[in-house]
């Protein structure tokens, strides 16, 4: 029989994988954490415990719709795995449908300028994707420390179970205070690499300590790191989607190499990985930091230059997937040692920001193999004429320029900027000049 499948747009996908939440595979194992039951009166789910004790904490209030699954149990197991001692949430609102879910979201999607992301290389078209890859539950911690939740229609009780356990590990790195910790440490959460470290150690704290409830208390061999990991497998070689997915994929990895209990995972939080690089070869927190790198912009009357930014390894190898394949950008991408994205504005403020990405490897070897591979990923997406692409319907010219056998820059914008900005350097610093 065909699979079912459905059209996911880009903005409902990048929806469903960035939001703090998780989805729930197809399954239907029995769940061992108790039941619960709408109360036919006020809509709100009453719990009924599997077994009861004599002093039960504050009891979680479901409204809005019903769980299958007793959350005061399941919170007070993700607790015990997590070894931390904090009250449980009192609230947990059940939606149902997709639209009511996202009006109750808070916030928009996390990141810079995603017109750079596109200029980079990523691709942000609608995708085909099966239901059967991905029936897409989510969930959210509020600021006020209620959990909402997208079970959606026809959810097995182990779709349920992952949802309200990772949720819940996401409430308690909140009110045990460790996600604040991670913030204070890195520091700016501006910095888009800054943000990959921060969000893939959130998320990959809670699908390893889903992964481990579901072992410890479920009769299932469905796991949460499996869902994701089908779900990167289904995305198209550098998509946006597949970036903010691998944050889920790759930071469940790096947390599991870090600790084999999640219990332990706080000390992972104490002494956090600084860069994306770090969570993808999953190497110590003082391995390879990022290679010192000085960036001047010189501009005349015409632009300005407002903000930077560090996009990371996690970015440069999804941006190059598109053109090269995943195999090669992993190869290519792999001697990221720091880069800077300077961006420029028109003075006037008439039109669209430019920007000059420059790039630092280790060695002159790994330099040489970007500077291959993002030559064919220009190629593949525009005209080149005497060093210069022009891409989008011609509409924004790129070139690519080696200013030292270690750094690579790439400039984007209109073509009177582009074909006439200069770019200089020595040994970690680079000066980019605009007409």
């Amino acid at each position: 029989m065909a699979t079912d499948r459905r059209t996911v747009t880009a903005v409902t996908l990048l929806l469903a994988v960035v939001l703090a939440g998780c989805g729930a595979p197809v399954a239907q194992s029995p769940d061992t954490s108790g039941t619960q039951t709408a109360s036919p009166t006020t809509g709100t789910a009453t719990a009924t415990p599997a077994t009861a004790t004599p002093s039960e904490p504050r009891a979680i209030n479901v409204t809005n719709g019903s769980l299958s699954v007793d959350p005061n149990r399941v919170f007070e197991r993700v607790q015990s795995l997590q070894g931390t001692d904090v009250d449980p949430p009192r609230v947990v609102r059940v939606y149902n449908n997709m639209t009511d879910f996202a009006n109750q979201s808070e916030g928009a999607l996390p990141g810079g300028s995603r017109r750079f992301y596109r200029l980079a290389g990523m691709t942000a078209a609608d995708v085909n994707i099966s239901v059967s890859v991905t029936r897409q539950k989510n969930g959210y911690v509020t600021g006020l420390g209620s959990i909402v939740l997208y079970v959606g229609e026809n959810a097995s009780t182990v779709d349920e179970l992952l949802l309200v356990a990772h949720e819940f590990t996401h409430y308690l790195q909140v009110r045990d205070g460790r996600q604040q910790r991670l913030i204070e440490t890195l520091g700016s959460a501006t910095v888009t690499d800054k943000r990959y470290v921060i969000r893939a150690l959130s998320e990959g704290g809670a699908v390893v300590t889903t992964d481990a409830y579901l072992a410890t208390y479920a009769n299932t061999s469905t796991t949460n790191s499996e869902m994701y990991t089908r779900v990167q497998s289904a995305l198209p070689d550098g998509h946006i989607a597949k970036y903010e997915n691998g944050k889920y994929v790759h930071g469940a990895e790096y947390m599991a190499s870090r600790t084999e209990s999640p219990a332990n995972l706080s000390a992972v939080y104490e002494n956090p990985p600084r860069t994306s690089e770090q969570i993808l070869h999953e190497l110590d927190p003082d391995a390879e930091p990022p290679t010192p790198l000085s960036v001047d912009v010189q501009t005349g009357d015409e632009w300005v230059a407002s903000g930077s930014d560090r996009m990371g390894e996690a970015f440069l190898r999804t941006a190059l997937e598109a053109g090269v394949g995943e195999q090669q950008a992993v190869s290519a991408a792999a001697g990221w040692g720091n880069d800077t994205v300077r961006f420029l504005r028109p003075a006037d403020g008439d039109g669209e920001t430019a920007f000059a990405w420059v790039l630092r490897w280790d060695d002159a070897a790994n330099q040489s193999e970007f500077q291959s591979a993002y030559e064919r990923s220009l190629d593949q997406r525009g005209t080149e004429t005497d060093g210069v692409w022009r891409l989008e319907n011609r509409s924004v010219s790129a070139t690519l320029t080696a200013p030292t056998e270690r750094t690579s820059v790439v400039v984007f914008g209109p073509d009177a900027l582009v074909a006439n900005a200069t770019v200089t350097g020595s040994t970690g610093t680079v000066r980019v000049s605009t007409p």
